[in-house]
């Protein structure tokens, strides 16, 4: 069919120009303002007195089926750049950014209004792509999150606010220090305020762990952010010596003991002539500051924070690697920019996932060997554990080690200047 010059097709499906720069294209009919159509057989045109649209775009002949649209091959590289859009767009609609501050409530929705006020309670709502912004102050909680990304374009990312020091502590300040004996003071705190979890309890302990046959807790004492050193006996508390060989002997006179029974937990500590309850004393009350309690938490991003003072068990290579902030058997987390401290054993954890094997080698290769053995037949391969990105950290005054990287080092992690 031609089309007559000055006049102008109405048609009640697509059409398809032959031999002009809309070749190959289909094309809506919302350029042709109205639409006559009566039956199959009869198309009706009317005239305007303006350039007919057919003309314009030098159509010469037209395919017209006025019972189906015509199909034709799709322009692959526009399909591309539309569902390119169309993902973006999606995720910059779904993607969420909550909001944590110490004048929050975690009743809250997390807006910046209306920010929480635990990095748990974000914690707990956020989805792949979310962000969690904390501002400024002192957090005294463990996170553990319950979920993490997708991918590594669609993590969780966990990020103090721009220019806020922002603290995560595993530890809680203690008053009410009654004085004992001289310099040193004794508390008395129900074993209530600890829940599930007794840093005063729990011994230190672990394959080629080595005690030089003396007690170690898992709690501590800080005086002004600084750690006291433990001793086994309360009379070494009571006539506190400096140890001469170490790199801060005045510090070493800085000691505490403690005891429990059913009810209470009771620390002594020597703290030279400060008084306890005009100045900042804390202890270790919680296991780790920053770690999942379930395996494959993966994707997840944790900048720019201060964390400190968490109570850490001994993490040989043949067990549950609990570290201040740690994987637990997930992949691709990025830990970077933050400051970690005083841990009582380990800094930074990637290591192995728990079970009842822990702690059961007894010191030997071939218990090593086992642990590997049993991983490999967990699933542990480079899909699915490990590609971890650990960069420009400051570590320091981890009893233990600093950074602890067992069996998911393997998988491409990438180590930065720490």
């Amino acid at each position: 069919m031609k089309i007559q010059k000055g006049s102008k097709i109405i048609t009640p499906g697509f059409i398809r120009g032959i031999n002009n720069k809309y070749e190959n294209k289909v094309h809506p009919i919302e350029p042709i303002k109205e639409l006559m159509y009566h039956s199959p057989q009869i198309i009706k045109l009317k005239k305007r007195n303006e350039k007919s649209w057919s003309q314009k775009h030098k159509i010469s002949q037209i395919n017209f089926c006025p019972h189906k649209r015509i199909q034709h091959k799709p322009n692959k590289m526009k399909q591309l750049q539309i569902i390119l859009i169309a993902v973006i767009l999606s995720f910059s609609i779904s993607a969420k950014e909550y909001h944590v501050a110490k004048n929050g409530d975690d009743k809250n929705t997390g807006t910046q209004d209306a920010p929480f006020l635990t990095i748990q309670a974000a914690a707990n709502v956020a989805q792949p792509g979310d962000i969690i912004t904390v501002y400024k102050g002192i957090y005294r909680e463990r996170i553990s999150p319950p979920r993490g990304g997708e991918s590594d374009s669609k993590r969780i990312t966990y990020q103090a606010a721009e220019g806020e020091k922002v603290e995560i502590k595993g530890s809680e300040i203690i008053q009410n220090w009654e004085q004992f004996s001289g310099t040193v003071w004794k508390v008395t705190i129900p074993n209530s305020m600890f829940g599930n979890y007794n840093p005063y309890k729990d011994l230190i302990h672990g394959d080629w762990f080595n005690d030089l046959g003396r007690i170690h807790h898992t709690g501590e004492v800080y005086l002004n952010g600084k750690s006291l050193w433990e001793m086994a006996l309360l009379e070494n508390v009571l006539n506190s010596k400096a140890v001469s060989d170490n790199f801060d002997p005045e510090g070493s006179t800085y000691t505490w003991f403690c005891e429990t029974d059913d009810k209470n937990t009771y620390i002594y500590a020597n703290f030279q002539g400060s008084d306890p309850n005009k100045e900042l004393v804390e202890i270790n009350v919680r296991k780790s500051c920053f770690y999942p309690e379930k395996n494959n938490i993966n994707d997840i991003t944790i900048r720019g924070f201060y964390m400190s003072q968490a109570a850490t068990q001994w993490a040989p290579p043949t067990s549950e690697q609990i570290g201040l902030i740690g994987t637990n058997w997930s992949k691709g987390w990025i830990i970077e920019n933050n400051f970690i401290r005083n841990s009582k054993c380990s800094g930074i954890t990637l290591g192995k996932h728990g079970d009842e094997f822990d702690n059961t080698s007894e010191n030997s290769a071939e218990g090593y060997v086992e642990t590997i053995k049993r991983a490999t037949a967990r699933g542990w391969n480079k899909e699915s554990i490990g590609s971890h990105i650990v960069r420009n950290n400051t570590i320091s005054d981890c009893e233990q080690t600093g950074r602890k990287f067992k069996m998911q080092v393997r998988h491409y992690p990438q180590i930065y200047s720490h």
